[in-house]
């Protein structure tokens, strides 16, 4: 088959997750061919790419990878990609599947944890096989290709059994040796993203440097090239806009919160608090908050829009009203954001909600349907689907494994 429709290949559009025992249309099996670059979209499935032949560049996420025969590639959903380069064309064998079907494989938490663990946010999805490793899979690909066209008795069970070897080769391989290196190792938006999630944590920039393999002055040069900020005044930043946004919850204590956005002292955060914003925390606590829509900015920057997406993630926000705000269109706004962070809008507007929505769920005894609310959302149906696709548990679950239970009584 040519490149005919980019959404029958990479990638896949629009085909959600359920959460119901399996069934053959959660498996969907295809060989296809690319004989040119294409174009991003954005999927919502769980793809084992194994490129059979050709050579050619791959984008995901916004870094740059060679692909060849033989090399082999697991995208999750948070993963955006396209082919930048075809150099001689693509021959790919694609199984494309649902998040049910790999946790219908666990066998426990941990085998369940190791398969999540493989691509955490940051890494790279993808490795090179040996020639023995190549011809496996192959043969495991071809013949599921067959046995879901064919379609004879008990493939279903042929078909699931061929995917979780795949996944379990998948995993070997990279336990087994370095996965390939990325073109772009200092893509600021991985490093400021990698903030947002570890920001309670005991976090330096000799640990960061650590992290992504680079100087700390490349960690400082790719963050204020992406924000006009450093390090320390970027994790500072990211921590007060979280502490800011858990002080509308009246049982967090101070204290509490304090130490939950990785201060160790207490007088040291009331100091950054109010150096950031003007007010104590108790008195921005108890000050009326205007939140409405109605500043315009003139420079529609792409840290600009994300800046104005963390501070009023709870409003319901769309691209156009967007657009309002920074003078501009719809479709200039989401091109914008996909160049810089690999995201479109809603992809974005998502990222910021989860972040707060996880600490809610964490520190709140709050109902799950008014989290719901106040991130921004009117059907907590698409709440739990965002919140199990971005932190792999449903909103109850994940409260019942991580819930603190340390939560301040006076909320002071």
């Amino acid at each position: 088959m040519t490149n005919h429709h980019l959404e029958q290949l990479l990638p896949f559009s629009s085909t959600d997750y359920k959460e119901q025992p399996i069934n053959i249309d959660d498996i969907f099996v295809s060989q296809q061919t690319v004989v040119e670059p294409t174009t991003a979209a954005v999927h919502s499935s769980f793809l084992l790419i194994l490129i059979t032949a050709g050579a050619g560049e791959i984008i995901i996420n916004n870094l740059t990878y060679s692909i060849k025969e033989g090399t082999f590639l697991w995208l999750f959903p948070y993963h955006t990609y396209f082919l930048k380069t075809v150099t001689r064309p693509l021959n790919c064998l694609i199984f494309k599947t649902t998040l049910n079907v790999l946790m219908y494989a666990s066998v426990s938490n941990d085998t369940n944890q190791s398969f999540i663990s493989q691509l955490e946010y940051n890494d790279v999805p993808l490795v090179q096989t040996d020639p023995s490793t190549f011809s496996e899979l192959s043969y495991l690909f071809s013949s599921s290709l067959t046995e879901y066209r064919t379609r004879q008795s008990h493939f279903e069970l042929v078909l699931l059994g061929n995917l979780y070897k795949i996944i379990a080769s998948f995993s070997r391989i990279r336990e087994q040796s370095k996965p390939l290196k990325r073109k772009q190792k200092n893509n600021p938006w991985v490093i400021y993203q990698y903030l947002h999630y570890h920001f309670s944590e005991d976090l330096n920039i000799t640990a960061i440097s650590h992290q992504f393999e680079l100087s700390a002055k490349e960690i400082n040069a790719s963050l204020t090239e992406l924000t006009g900020n450093n390090f320390r005044d970027n994790l500072t930043a990211i921590r007060m806009m979280n502490a800011r946004s858990m002080m509308r919850f009246s049982g967090l204590a101070i204290d509490f919160i304090a130490k939950f956005v990785g201060y160790q002292s207490t007088p040291s955060f009331n100091r950054q608090f109010k150096k950031l914003t003007g007010l104590t925390p108790k008195e921005f606590r108890h000050q009326q908050l205007d939140r409405t829509l109605t500043i315009h900015f003139k420079q529609s920057t792409p840290f600009n829009i994300l800046q104005y997406l963390f501070e009023n993630y709870s409003e319901p926000l769309t691209s156009v009203k967007i657009a309002q705000v920074f003078y501009s269109n719809s479709a200039a706004i989401n091109q914008l954001l996909y160049d810089e962070f690999g995201y479109n809008f809603s992809q974005l507007l998502i990222f910021v909600r989860m972040i707060f929505a996880k600490n809610f769920v964490v520190l709140t005894d709050k109902k799950i349907i008014d989290i719901c609310s106040f991130t921004g959302y009117n059907s907590l149906r698409s709440f739990n689907r965002h919140f199990k696709e971005v932190w792999h548990e449903s909103p109850s679950v994940y409260r019942e494994k991580y819930g603190s239970g340390e939560v301040g009584i006076d909320g002071k």
